[in-house]
């Protein structure tokens, strides 16, 4: 396949792709004892990580072990649980099915099986089937035929309905008869020979399938065959499935009721949201309890999700309730009291009183005999809720009976209300009259409006204050006011912005202001119209717009006529055109112009006449520079010529044609060309053969490139084709062996190579070289070729010598676990370093791990010291020895004549800046010294003055630095707090109970000990003025350092 190569495609999945197959967990089976006919439930959780779940099945295994049965699993949304159900066969042997195994699968095609090792309760997950057929209940099933399980049918004839169950799918294989309806909720595979009187009801329809297709739910698979139906009805839309309740009526008895009934079992029927067990011929009987509320709640789900819901009313045992016109009622109010009057119960032997609540509060108690109450000990003008309860002999409340009233006010509310009254009718009338009212009166038609609702809130009525039709004319007034500024502003925001005004829009502008003038007259101010000023500049505008029109008449009348215009006049025609554009640009039409044809021909005119100045021109502006001409450019030379005579004849003057006189120096160059013809063919004839330049070739070619480029004229050019490229060709080899040498020289040196520097650039050299050597050129045209040879082959070895030291390196050991016994490969490596190191002075940079080596093979003289001591008084097992090898190794101290180092002296202040001065590499050279105490010809004067210049010492206040003093330990933190540069960060969070924030050693201390130079002593001491020992001070100087 040719494109085989192209036949792919990628997928972009940033979650990652589904390796894992689902999760099952809280497996649940009805263990109870079954029989034939009956159902099983079957539940379980399953989870996937990403594709999601596709397939659940649970297997149990039959009594015999000979085989398993299947139960395959559909998800329930309601539980988010997976869920199905086996019905006993007939022929199913009796005795304990266990579970056997869980098949699972997710829509990435992951799947599993889950053994009983693999569940936690798999010793519970188990039903038994019993050999009989369990007794049936005294209860009639709804007519029709269903199926439940997989059936294979063959010469059989239903009369009714028939209805395939969910899980069921029934084959078909000939001479079946069906004299009713069929609903598929499961499906139906037919391989002919099935007729259906009625309307086959399914989800979707498959003809000419394949025997081995798979099924959906709600599914006629007509495999083959002669099939008929009455009516084939393919649809979503929910089918009843037939329902029966044997009730009258629903009574509950000491919170239980028994519900019985019958259905096509084909869907799950849930009852106050508690699902139903049928038998197996769909009745059911279940007990409910617990029950609550007014209604029983039924819900029948089919498998494709549909619902039926409905409910029926209950009673409750023990309830009395209320004849169907039994109402409360209140007879007679006043002010403090309320006569109460109701009804009677459905059976009152069985009431025993009547409750009467004000305001949810329990007022009276009264016997069965009593049908009325007098409320006392109310408040005026107050609205109260009252129930009336009847309470049966067994101690249960009805529902209640409702009425709210209001009692009548009293004396001193009357007398409020009197005094409401003349306020709001006072204010009423200073009301002015309708026609007078400005928007000004708002306030005062406010204050009114107040007064009323006032008297209003106090429960008045609007019937109690006369005029207040007044206060209602001069409101509407009010509005009709506001209603007409409303339209004034509406009607100039109406306009359009400022900046898209157009002549035409002068209708709308008037229309504007004639509303404006309206609500003038009606009394309101201009200033009170917000938008006003957008009016008058509209209003400008509209002026401007005439002037506009105006001046562009103007201009057109103002031109010359055709016959005498010239290109001088082209500024004015111009002029005209602007004014012209800008008028129409502001919505001014062509037809309000006034003789705009006389402009049109003039620019006509115009455009003619500069037509002919630009082909003159354009002609003279197409010949060649005056370098470029050659022979054979006569022709366009003469069409210049006669462009400029035409434009002659129609009245433009010599001087308006602008580049006339490079058509007088185009005639005068063309002479030169031969003479500069002949010297190029000269030069084409000294360049050398392809295969024969070398970088030395340079000068020659740049000398012929300065004569092409001397009469570089195509037509010219022509002449001389072949060795014209036969040269570019030449220059262009050329150029790459100068870029090829140029690159060659920018190589280092052979002896200055760097494996780190230089790689990228040795390797694009010699891979840039090497491609030029393959393409066809001769090796012996790279005059640095041997060059470049020479510094591959040293960058090769160069490579390799690193490697092997990078190797050696890494081969040892580090520092902590390094022994006597790697000295021979410590030697080897130092072996590798130095030949890299021979081979180029750059080298060791490539040697990322060389420092390594360095710290190695200063442990390791640390080991050889710590084997054979160099002082007689510092074994091994002193506890400083390994501090007092490393500063001897690193020639910080050397101890004293006899071969011994006194671990156990004190250290005095010399000593100590001896020992910091050669840590630091301080020059030691004896000089003069700014302390008194020290003489030039003392041995550490050099080291105590270097001390000091930088600040690591600084002496007393006498001016001595006291050198034979013994150091404390105080002194101590400060010199090497000061000579590494350790700074009290307030990190550290100990706290030495002999020392103080004010003495002078406190943040040296506290820097010292962030470092891990020091940790004070187990008493919780530091101990600032004890003295240090030569073997202390080794370990301090040594952490220091390290």
């Amino acid at each position: 396949m040719d494109n085989a190569e192209e036949l792919y495609f990628n997928i972009s999945n940033e979650e990652g792709e589904d390796a894992s197959p689902p999760t099952v967990a809280d497996v649940q089976v009805d263990t109870s004892e079954t029989y034939y006919g009956e159902r099983i439930a079957v539940s379980l959780v399953a989870e996937d990580d990403l594709s999601g779940v596709r397939s659940v099945s649970v297997f149990f295994r039959t009594p015999s072990d000979s085989r398993s049965e299947s139960v395959r699993l559909n998800y329930d949304e309601e539980t988010d649980r997976w869920k199905g159900y086996y019905t006993v066969p007939e022929y199913a042997a009796s005795g304990k099915y266990p579970l056997d195994f869980i098949s699972t699968a997710d829509h990435a095609g992951n799947s599993i099986f889950y053994y009983p090792r693999d569940v936690d309760n798999a010793d519970d997950l188990y039903f038994n089937i019993i050999a009989s057929l369990p007794p049936l209940p005294d209860i009639d099933p709804v007519p029709g035929t269903f199926t439940l399980d997989n059936e294979t049918w063959t010469s059989k004839t239903i009369d009714g309905d028939l209805y395939v169950g969910p899980e069921s799918i029934l084959s078909i294989d000939g001479d079946v008869q069906i004299n009713g309806d069929v609903y598929v909720f499961g499906a139906i595979r037919s391989f002919g020979g099935l007729n259906v009187t009625g309307t086959m009801n399914v989800r979707s329809a498959n003809f000419s399938a394949f025997s081995f297709s798979p099924v959906s739910q709600g599914s006629l698979n007509v495999i083959s065959g002669s099939n008929h139906f009455g009516t084939l009805r393919a649809t979503n839309a929910r089918w009843d499935i037939p329902f029966r309740l044997d009730h009258e009526s629903f009574e509950v008895k000491d919170g239980s009721l028994l519900v019985e009934g019958a259905m096509i079992p084909v869907g799950d029927l849930y009852i106050n949201d508690q699902q139903v067990d049928f038998y197996r011929n769909g009745v059911f009987e279940e007990t409910l309890t617990d029950i609550e509320g007014d209604e029983l709640a039924f819900r029948i789900i089919d498998v494709f999700g549909n619902k039926r819901t409905f409910s029926e009313p209950l009673t409750y045992y023990g309830v009395p309730y209320w004849l169907e016109d039994s109402e409360l009622e209140v007879t007679e109010v006043s002010d403090i009291e309320a006569s109460l009057k109701w009804g009677t119960t459905v059976d009152p032997e069985e009431t025993d009183s009547f409750r009467i609540y004000l305001n949810d509060t329990l007022v009276s108690d009264v016997g069965d005999d009593s049908h009325s109450y007098t409320l006392t000990g109310l408040e005026p003008m107050t609205e109260y809720d009252v129930q009336v309860v009847a309470t049966s002999i067994y101690g249960k409340e009805s529902k209640p009976l409702k009425v709210s009233f209001k009692t009548e006010p009293d004396e001193e509310m009357i007398k409020e209300w009197d005094r409401l009254i003349k306020t709001a009718e006072e204010a009423i009338g200073l009301l002015p009259e309708r026609n007078q009212i400005s928007r000004s009166d708002r306030e005062q038609i406010k204050e009114a409006r107040d007064a009323v609702d006032q008297a209003l809130e106090a429960d008045l009525t609007a019937a109690d204050i006369e005029g207040l039709s007044l206060l209602s004319d001069a409101e509407e007034r009010l509005v009709e006011l506001d209603d007409m500024l409303e339209d004034v502003i509406r009607t100039i925001a109406g306009l359009k912005d400022i900046t898209q005004l157009t002549p035409a829009d002068a209708e709308d502008i008037h229309a504007a202001r004639e509303t404006v003038e309206k609500a003038k007259e009606a009394g309101i101010d201009s200033a009170e119209i917000a938008n006003y000023d957008r009016l008058t500049a509209a209003e400008d505008l509209l002026e401007k717009l005439k002037d506009l029109l105006q001046a562009a008449n103007t201009k057109i009348n103002d031109l010359p006529e055709l016959r005498e215009l010239t290109l001088s006049d082209a500024e004015q025609i111009k002029n005209t055109r602007e004014a012209v554009n800008e008028a129409l640009s502001q919505g001014y039409d062509e037809s309000d112009l006034e003789n705009l044809i006389h402009l049109e021909e003039g620019e006509k005119r115009l455009i003619k006449l500069n037509e002919l100045l630009e082909q003159a021109e354009l002609r003279i502006g197409h010949l060649p520079d005056g370098e470029d001409l050659l022979p054979g450019h006569e022709e366009e030379i003469e069409a210049a010529r006669k462009a400029v005579e035409r434009a002659k004849e129609e009245g433009i003057s010599p001087e308006s044609i602008s580049n006339l006189h490079i058509l007088t120096q185009a005639e005068e160059v063309m002479k030169a060309f031969t003479e500069k013809l002949t010297v190029l063919q000269e030069a084409l004839h000294s360049v050398p053969d392809l295969a024969d330049v070398t970088a030395d070739h340079a000068p020659l070619i740049a000398d012929v490139q300065n004569q092409v480029d001397a009469i570089a004229s195509e037509p010219v050019l022509e002449e001389e084709k072949k060795r014209l490229d036969h040269f570019l060709e030449v220059k262009e080899r050329l150029q790459l062996l100068v870029t090829l040498e140029e690159m060659i020289s920018a190589l280092p040196p052979v002896d200055e190579i760097s494996v780190k520097d230089d790689e990228s650039l040795i390797d694009e050299t010699v891979a840039e070289v090497n491609g030029v050597v393959d393409s066809g050129v001769r090796k012996e045209s790279i005059l640095s070729y041997d060059s470049l040879m020479t510094v591959e082959k040293r960058y090769a070895d160069l490579k390799k010598a690193v490697f092997d030291a990078e190797a050696a390196i890494s081969g040892l050991p580090a520092p902590d676990d390094l022994t006597l016994e790697h000295q021979n490969q410590l030697e080897e490596a130092r072996n590798k370093t130095d030949q890299v190191k021979e081979l180029s002075k750059y080298g060791l940079e490539s040697v990322y791990h060389y420092a390594e080596l360095a710290v190695l093979e200063e442990r390791m003289a640390i080991l050889k010291s710590l084997e054979h001591s160099p002082f007689r008084d510092v074994v091994s097992s002193n506890r400083f020895a390994e501090d007092i090898y490393y500063l001897t190794h690193r020639e910080v101290i050397s101890g004293f004549p006899d071969g011994s180092f006194h671990p156990d002296r004190t250290v005095t202040r010399a000593q100590a800046a001896i020992m910091i001065g050669r840590a630091l590499g301080f020059d030691g050279e004896q000089r003069d010294n700014q302390f008194a105490d020290v003489s030039t010809s003392m041995q550490a004067s050099g080291f105590i003055q270097a001390a000091a210049d930088v600040g690591i010492i600084q002496g007393f206040p006498d001016e001595t630095f006291r050198p034979d003093d013994t150091v404390t330990r105080g002194q101590m933190a400060i010199f090497l707090a000061r000579a590494f540069d350790l700074q009290d960060d307030g990190s550290s969070n100990i706290t030495f109970t002999d020392m103080s924030s004010s003495m002078q050693a406190y943040h040296a201390v506290h820097a010292i000990y962030t470092k891990d130079i020091t940790q004070g002593f187990p008493d919780g001491t530091y101990r600032p003025d004890e003295g240090v020992t030569r073997g202390q001070f080794s370990a301090f100087l040594t952490r220091a350092l390290q």
